[in-house]
C-alpha cells in the first residue's frame, strides 16, 4: 500500500511540474510576442529550443568534463605500466636471457656424439638434437 501512494504522489508532482513548465513557456511565448511579430505559439516554441539548447549544452558539458576524467585515469595508468616495465627491465637485466636452440651453421652438419654446438658440455643428441631452430 506505501508504494502506491509514492508512485501516486510522484505522478501528480510530474504532473505539476509539466504544467508548471508549460504555463511558463506561454508566458514567455506572449511576452516574446509582444516584443516581436510572432504569436505566442512560435515564441513558446522559440522556448522550448532555447531551453533544449541548454540543456544540451549542459549534458555536453558534463560529458566533456567525464572525458577529460577519463583521460586522466587512462594516462594515470599508463604512466603505472611504464614504471612496472622499468622495474621489469632492471630484474632482466640481473638474470641473463636463456637459449632455447644453438646458432648453427649452414654448411656443416653436427653428428650426433659431438658436442652440442650450444655450448653447453653435452652430446649433440642429449641436448639440441630434436628441437627445431
Amino acid at each position: 500500500m506505501g508504494y502506491l501512494l509514492v508512485v501516486a504522489i510522484l505522478v501528480i508532482l510530474v504532473i505539476l511540474v509539466i504544467f508548471a513548465l508549460s504555463a511558463t513557456m506561454l508566458l514567455v511565448g506572449s511576452l516574446l510576442g509582444l516584443l516581436f511579430s510572432i504569436t505566442t505559439f512560435q515564441g513558446a516554441l522559440i522556448t522550448i529550443l532555447v531551453a533544449l539548447g541548454a540543456l544540451l549544452a549542459f549534458v555536453l558539458g558534463y560529458v566533456g568534463r567525464i572525458g577529460e576524467d577519463v583521460s586522466h585515469a587512462l594516462a594515470y595508468l599508463q604512466e603505472e605500466d611504464e614504471e612496472e616495465e622499468d622495474e621489469e627491465d632492471e630484474e632482466d637485466e640481473e638474470y641473463p636471457p636463456l637459449r632455447l636452440a644453438p646458432d648453427r651453421r649452414e654448411g656443416q652438419p653436427v653428428s650426433r656424439n659431438a658436442p652440442c654446438p650450444c655450448g653447453s658440455g653435452k652430446k649433440y643428441k642429449r641436448c639440441c638434437l630434436g628441437r627445431e631452430v
